[in-house]
């Protein structure tokens, strides 16, 4: 990847040499150091090397336009192809938030006026309609990848190891929105976990068009104080199942020459995190594998979408993975929401674009830090970020007068 500040920074100065051969402009109002350093970046062979990644940029473009051009189209329930431009999207019916996290008069308003619009309209399913399969979609950023397709009228397959709540949120979505929604219970930590989703999938003679991989499980403590189970279970589901289940039903969509892939991984996966090697490393794995089989599955206008978030607020992430009390929830800026996450996801897939950063601060950290900092610095940051911070109030009183660690 040709990073967007070094094409920027290059295009400025290619430029700026050019301007000064054209107009011969003279350097006479600087310092004769700075005159010779001004000459150096403005002479021919320097415009030579700032050529460099613009030209690559342009051959990228040239190289991704054909597989572009030809991409498969997504279709909703009606057999509409579904679009993404802003006209689009602003026609959409609202996004259901999560209920622990607004008010409960948002929360019912919201709810009552989709409820009251979803009663008129049918769920009957074209033969043309584009299935999605959704990876652990009952809270977070994944329950909010299922509300973006619902609100365009995708028809879903939910999976997920937590019956109960399976269930009542696939209720819930059909109430709302009015989509065909299935349900599988399968916990993605098992080694029979693929087999059985494939299983229901032909018992249900249902055709997938749209694999979004959004489960995952993180922990966040020193490598070798894990336990082993810990690991496997972070393995299992971070990167076996979700490599198994991407090629089963890969396959299907390289037959059909149609379909998506979204690969949820995360900023950690372009950073090295120490306290948090092992989901570092997995998230590393996701967006390596998603760059790869999006250029062999290009050719069958397949298209794999790669997005990479930071801190995500309003789940339970960071209390499940032991990271409460990171640096990276505190800082009040750049924080993503559930919602933000969701649309971006679904938008960029549509659109068939390889790698999206979530959050424009994100990017901009990402993309710069990597230009202009070490490596080992940015890990150390990124290790800091993620470290839980100790609690300021170390001691307490009890109430007999003795003191303990909290």
């Amino acid at each position: 990847m040709i990073s967007y500040p070094i094409i920027s920074f290059s295009i400025i100065l290619l430029a700026l040499s050019i301007l000064v051969k054209v107009e011969e402009i003279q350097w006479n109002q600087v310092t004769k150091e700075s005159k010779i350093f001004l000459d150096i970046i403005t002479s021919i062979p320097m415009m030579i090397i700032y050529t460099i990644p613009i030209t690559g940029a342009i051959l990228t473009f040239i190289h991704i336009l054909p597989s572009r051009l030809r991409l498969s189209y997504i279709y909703n329930i009606d057999g509409e192809v579904i679009k993404s431009n802003m006209i689009a999207n602003s026609k959409l019916p609202p996004f259901l938030p999560d209920p622990k996290f607004v008010s409960k008069e948002a929360y019912e308003k919201i709810y009552n006026s989709l409820k009251k619009k979803s009663e008129s309209t049918t769920n009957k399913v074209d033969d043309k309609a584009s299935w999605a399969l959704l990876t652990g979609c009952t809270r977070g950023i994944g329950r909010g990848i299922a509300i973006s397709l619902a609100r365009r009228r995708v028809p879903i397959v939910l999976v997920s190891k937590n019956e109960p709540a399976l269930v009542e949120f696939s209720k819930l979505i059909q109430e709302c929105y009015g989509v065909p929604i299935h349900t599988i219970i399968s916990d993605l930590s098992k080694a029979d976990a693929v087999e059985k989703i494939v299983k229901e999938l032909k018992d249900k003679d249902i055709a997938i068009e749209f694999l979004i991989n959004n489960a995952g499980v993180a922990d966040t403590r020193e490598m070798v104080e894990m336990e082993m189970s810990k690991i496997e279970e972070i393995c299992n589901i971070n990167m076996l199942n979700m490599t198994k289940l991407t090629k089963v039903l890969g396959v299907l969509m390289k037959e059909k020459q149609r379909g998506r892939i979204v690969f949820l991984s995360s900023l950690v996966g372009a950073v090295p995190i120490p306290m948090s090697s092992v989901y570092a490393a997995s998230k590393a794995y996701t967006r390596s594998l998603a760059r790869s089989i999006g250029r062999e599955l290009e050719t069958y206008n397949i298209a794999c979408t790669c997005i990479m978030p930071g801190a995500v607020a309003e789940t339970d992430f960071a209390s499940s993975s032991n990271m409460k009390s990171s640096l990276v929830w505190k800082f009040p800026i750049g924080r993503l929401s559930p919602q933000i996450v969701a649309e971006c996801a679904v938008i960029n897939a549509i659109k068939g674009n390889q790698e999206v950063v979530v959050g424009w601060l994100n990017a901009a950290l990402l993309y710069i830090a990597q230009c202009l900092l070490p490596p080992r610095l940015i890990m150390i940051i990124g290790e800091w970020s993620w470290k839980p911070v100790p609690s300021l109030n170390i001691f307490r009183k009890k109430k007999n007068g003795s003191i303990t660690t909290e």
